[in-house]
């Protein structure tokens, strides 16, 4: 968990070097979770992505599968359902 301001920023930068972010059972015990934002063609951040697995199944070989694939439907997600931002104008 992170504890403190300083542990809060090193997180955040973590997370924009890598483009995912990994809770370790932080909110939901026997959880973890890998999540990231959904871009749209712009860059704008239009939600987020994430997937939960039990964490006896985090070994390093499913968090890796999982951080893929939650980071291909991210990036995925904009081209297939088109600019909803102009759709609002």
């Amino acid at each position: 968990m992170v504890a403190d301001f300083d542990d809060s920023k090193e997180n955040l930068r973590l997370v924009r070097r890598f483009g995912f972010a990994i809770d370790h059972e932080e909110f939901v015990v026997g959880l973890a979770f890998v999540g990231t934002v959904i871009p749209n063609r712009a860059g704008t951040i239009l939600g987020t992505v994430s997937c939960a697995l039990q964490e006896p199944r985090t070994a390093t070989e499913h968090l890796d599968t999982l951080k893929k694939a939650v980071l291909k439907c991210a990036n995925g997600l904009p081209w297939k359902i088109g600019n909803p931002i102009s759709n609002l104008i």
